[in-house]
């Protein structure tokens, strides 16, 4: 999933040639250049559908690094559309629903991802559409609003990656219905198991102390639930802490089992070499299949991460390497587990091997640590991209798209990295698993 992400335009086209950039640099004018009124239109329930056709867009950051913000002329083009409820938004959403779907497309003769995105009156972006993915030919993202505001939103097309500037097309029709409602569950049977939920809550401010607030660590940014963006968790087996990672910060949560429901102490343990965050990733190799419960947190970093890891739950952390070369430049994920039969000589006395994968928009890498996670052997693709009549595909049946999911690792040490988008011999694209052999 793209982020708003700060790295540089340098580190962000490398996959563009060298004439392109040149050309894109050239013809891109500055954000100041960016003036008028852009055309707008207006939708209701009863409007019916909405369409109009975007001006040709290039270049772009491959990665997302807020261009939809300030849409610059001619690497983003801006429609202003109304949307116009019946009553006004906090009364009417009280018993009805609506939606405004986005069906956004262009047809493009090289690699291209364009982007749709809707800015609210308050400012919250929404977007990229699905899928969000490089195409050539027909090139299709949809973007639903659920419940929004009423009020001017600004519509935008972005060019993700687009060599040659490219014209889309957005048709967009909006739908209320009465909110349903749902009948209270019965109460679960004795013995049956329970779920409680537990907010994480804000940063602490003056004059307020834990376990109300969290203390915030040195140059930490917002702890609190707010600012858990790409969540994800782990739980070191011994100590029985949890771990929650989001943003650039790790949320250590101490649960007292003593009460009943038990209560939780949140803390903020962020590794100080988490500096940017523009994909974050949190994993414990536990004591599952006898990890040592080491702590890792990866921040996606251009073509590589900030890695460090931790042996006593976040209270002191050690930088890494980051990753094994080449990485990509997306959607990386960090796992663990035994090693496959027979082990590599060439390790340490950890117990486990680590991997770090990622995605490179038109292939996907993976690496091996052999020393806990300090350093990583050389990048291997898993799957690669070919066009074939202007359709980009895997090369082979049974490869795979370039999002891709978790690694994770089984008792006997196959590494498995799933994927949505993966082809059979039919070219059917289906759900599936990249293995390790």
């Amino acid at each position: 999933m793209r982020v708003i992400r700060a790295f540089t335009w340098a580190a962000a086209v490398c996959l563009l040639s060298l004439p392109v950039l040149m050309l894109l640099f050239n013809e891109t004018p500055s954000v100041s250049a960016q003036t008028g009124t852009p055309p707008s239109s207006s939708i209701s329930s009863t409007s019916g559908p909405v369409s109009w056709d975007f001006a040709a867009v290039g270049g772009g950051t491959v990665t997302n690094v807020g261009i939809q913000d300030i849409c610059p002329p001619a690497m983003c083009d801006d429609h202003d559309l109304t949307i116009v409820l019946p009553a006004p938004a906090a009364t009417f959403y009280q018993t009805m629903t609506a939606s405004v779907t986005f069906k956004y497309t262009w047809t493009s003769t090289l690699p291209t991802d364009l982007d749709i995105f809707a800015i609210s009156p308050k400012g919250a972006d929404h977007g990229p559409g699905s899928p969000d993915d490089t195409s050539t030919g027909p090139g299709e993202e949809d973007l639903t609003l659920t419940d929004p505001i009423d009020g001017v939103w600004h519509v935008r097309s972005v060019a993700s990656l687009a060599p040659v500037p490219t014209a889309a097309h957005v048709v967009i029709t909006m739908t209320v219905a009465p909110r349903p409602t749902s009948p209270l569950p019965p109460p679960p049977a004795p013995g049956a198991p329970a779920f409680i939920i537990y907010p994480a809550p804000n940063d602490c401010v003056p004059g307020q102390q834990p376990p109300s607030c969290i203390q915030p660590s040195l140059g930490s940014t917002t702890a609190g639930e707010h600012g858990a963006g790409e969540p994800s968790i782990g739980v070191d087996w011994a100590t029985r802490k949890v771990f929650i990672q989001a943003g650039n910060h790790t949320l250590r949560v101490t649960l007292d089992d003593s009460v009943s429901p038990a209560s939780a102490f949140w803390e903020d343990q962020r590794s100080p070499f988490a500096r940017v965050s523009l994909d974050p990733i949190g994993f414990v190799d536990d004591g599952h299949f006898g990890g040592p419960n080491r702590l890792f947190t990866s921040q996606l970093n251009g073509v590589t991460s900030e890695l460090s890891f931790s042996d006593n739950d976040g209270d002191m952390w050690f930088p890494t390497q980051g990753s094994g070369q080449p990485a990509g430049v997306d959607h990386q994920t960090v796992g663990g587990g035994p090693y496959a039969f027979p082990s590599p000589l060439a390790r340490t006395s950890y117990p486990h091997a680590i991997y770090y994968c990622s995605q490179d928009i038109v292939t996907a890498f993976c690496s091996r640590s052999d020393d806990g996670g300090l350093t990583f052997g050389p990048g291997i693709p898993i799957y690669t991209f070919a066009t074939t009549s202007g359709v980009d595909r895997p090369i082979a049946p049974g490869t795979c798209g370039g999002l891709h999911g978790h690694v994770r690792v089984s008792p006997d040490g196959t590494v498995y990295v799933p994927n949505e988008n993966c082809f059979d011999s039919n070219n059917v694209s289906r759900p599936g698993v990249a293995v390790s052999t």
